[in-house]
């Protein structure tokens, strides 16, 4: 079974703009076959510039990476993780762990 994390994030709260980005990635999770046997584990911060990075969501899913609990993170679009020269950081311990991240785009454009 594959195991999939997806992240999502807002600046300012709303909890639209976190829906809309989970709708986004669980259609193309579902277009790309994966959605039927794959598990998928949410991550969020509602309310939290892209340029830091001290935010609970992705200090829950950067400890669930270290720990070997999915293969995938997908996400709507790279500013979603980071918008600062942080993201080389995160997408270096991903790769450590052997943790491909994609954007819902480009995980369409693969499948």
């Amino acid at each position: 079974m594959t195991h999939i994390a997806v992240y999502t994030r807002s600046a300012v709260l709303s909890p639209e703009n976190i829906e809309a980005q989970r709708r986004t990635v669980d259609d193309a999770l579902e277009r790309a076959g994966f959605m039927k046997e794959a598990s998928v584990e949410y991550y969020s911060d509602d309310g939290a510039s892209g340029i830091n990075i001290e935010r609970p969501g992705l200090g829950r899913l950067l400890t669930d990476v270290a720990k070997g609990k999915f293969q995938w993170l997908v996400i709507d679009e790279w500013h979603r993780l980071s918008r600062s020269e942080d993201l080389l950081g995160i997408l270096d311990k991903l790769l450590a762990h052997n943790v491909a991240c994609v954007t819902a785009r480009e995980l369409e454009a693969l499948c």
